[in-house]
């Protein structure tokens, strides 16, 4: 079929990011392919309130002059962002580890042999990825964290600044696959797992989530409120809070409160935020809003229609059209072009949480990210 493309998008050709003229556009069913994969269907679908795609007032951080710097682990391209994110971590003073840095997911989820303390008698609890399938299993266990690398910007208040949290880990014992998602097929189960990923998303998973997992939103300096509780993702690495010169720049989306979090939720725990709204566009037809993830943790991307998507891959040279957060910037590629915006792969995948884009990593190469828990704000920058 020959679609024409939005008018909106004419300007993209000189640039992957660009200035987003138009409101969100009427919906039109995307096409989509027959099911390839053996994944079950879901049987219900998550609802969410309805949100707005439009840019908010950004947020006064006057009162949180301070912020730690900290950066990737590793070799960085000095043309574009590291194909996955890693920063180096220690747990309860042990060694120094690379953890992947993952937007995707909530929460540290480590090999229980890496715990200096690991206690095989804890709390049991498990976390599935679903882009791989991958169940990892083990038992939570509080923990501190530390950030060797991260270096402290701020008033001398004679107090010493260490990046450091008591969280949550998941020690993982034990990992098995439930042939879900695209990259279902290169699960391997194991008895002996040693993962590394840093989960530091928002509005992701059940009511575990909003505890205290992510230290990212959890520092020591974050809780007694020297630095605003929030991070920034740019291609010179990770800053800790948010100040206002940080913050100059960034176009901003309010984001709607969780609602299933305890109205009695104690105190120290982090708040939490809906996934942000968005839409896309398959061979220039365009999808009702839905929610957009700009993940860290994945090289493929996956779209999702309500009521019509099954699991199957797109067609290399498919051209697609995604529209972020904030209403400011939407970017485009062809499927297996090959540009820094490119995904691996793009996958449609069942929706089950509703219409839905998983970026995967690769939008990072365009825009710097900012996530505020404390306010409640995604905020994005375009890349210079």
């Amino acid at each position: 079929m020959n679609w024409k493309l939005p008018l909106a998008l004419a300007a993209c050709t000189l640039s992957p990011v660009c200035y987003a003229q138009n409101p969100a556009p009427a919906a039109t069913p995307v096409p989509v392919s027959p099911a390839a994969a053996p994944e079950a269907p879901p049987t219900n679908v998550l609802k969410l309130p309805p949100q707005t795609v439009v840019p908010s007032p950004a947020p006064s951080y006057a009162a949180t002059p301070g912020y730690y710097t900290m950066p990737f682990e590793g070799d960085i391209p000095s043309d574009r962002m590291p194909n996955y994110l890693h920063v180096n971590m220690s747990i309860d003073g042990g060694p120094t580890s690379g953890y992947l840095v993952d937007t995707g997911s909530t929460g540290i989820v480590v090999g229980a042999e890496e715990l200096p303390h690991f206690d095989p008698n804890g709390e049991k609890g498990d976390l599935t990825y679903s882009s791989s399938g991958r169940k990892e299993e083990g038992v939570w266990q509080t923990v501190t964290v530390t950030f060797p690398d991260a270096k402290y910007h701020g008033p001398n208040d004679g107090k010493p600044h260490v990046a450091s949290a008591k969280v949550r880990v998941l020690a993982v014992t034990h990992l098995s696959c439930v042939n879900m998602g695209p990259n279902a097929a290169g699960c391997k189960p194991s008895n002996n797992p040693n993962p590394h990923m840093l989960g530091i998303g928002f509005g992701r998973g059940a009511l575990r989530a909003v505890e205290p997992n992510n230290p990212f939103t959890s520092l020591g300096d974050m809780n007694d409120g020297t630095i605003r509780t929030g991070y920034i993702i740019s291609h010179a690495g990770i800053h800790l809070g948010l100040t206002d010169a940080t913050a100059a720049g960034f176009t901003f989306q309010k984001l709607l409160p969780r609602t299933d979090a305890k109205p009695d939720k104690p105190a120290g725990f982090p708040k939490d935020w809906i996934t942000p709204p968005g839409y896309f566009a398959v061979d220039g037809k365009k999808s009702p809003q839905g929610t957009v993830l700009m993940d860290t943790g994945l090289g493929n991307m996956m779209l999702a229609l309500e009521g019509e998507s099954k699991p199957a891959p797109i067609a290399e040279g498919t051209p697609i059209t995604i529209y972020l957060p904030g209403g400011k910037y939407h970017y485009q590629f062809r499927v297996g072009d090959k540009t820094k915006a490119t995904p691996i792969k793009v996958n449609w995948v069942y929706p089950r949480s509703g219409t839905y884009v998983n970026t995967g990593e690769r939008v990072f190469n365009l825009v710097d990210y900012l996530y505020d828990a404390d306010g409640g704000y995604l905020a994005l920058r375009a890349k210079q």
